[in-house]
């Protein structure tokens, strides 16, 4: 049953669902969310990484273990190795991870829900979130 986007929620802590759904992961230093430079705009909100699932709590633990071990959700293990071996942990200090979703009615519905949230989130920044590998249909004209 397709439903609202969910609050905000520490990554550590179950989703409480396990159907398909869209999801955003964002960062927060100092309980606030990270300030990212994009190419059209600051994304004031943090956010890192945009994705559908066909099951959200085994998805959000793929990202938890990832994040934390470099093995599970791919754009988690890249923020492992950002992490590893950049500078990202002087530049932002200590930081959370925080994620919210939206229940929706399939995986398809998931998918086409994911690529209209990537779709705004790149009319309104220029590019994708910093986790994020390609917009889906970029060289369609759908949007």
């Amino acid at each position: 049953m397709p439903g609202k986007w969910r609050h905000w929620t520490d990554i550590e802590k179950t989703s409480g669902w396990n159907g398909p759904a869209i999801y955003r992961v964002r960062m927060l230093a100092g309980g606030r969310p990270v300030s990212i430079p994009r190419f059209l705009a600051k994304d004031r909100s943090g956010i890192v990484s945009i994705g559908m699932t066909g099951r959200m709590e085994e998805r959000r633990r793929q990202f938890l273990s990832g994040f934390r071990r470099g093995r599970g959700h791919s754009e988690a293990n890249l923020l492992h190795l950002l992490l590893k071996h950049t500078s990202l942990q002087r530049s932002f200090g200590r930081f959370e991870l925080q994620y919210r979703f939206k229940s929706v009615s399939s995986r398809v519905a998931a998918t086409t829900a994911e690529a209209k949230e990537l779709i705004r989130y790149v009319k309104r920044y220029g590019e994708v979130p910093p986790l994020n590998s390609a917009l889906p249909g970029r060289y369609s004209r759908k949007w």
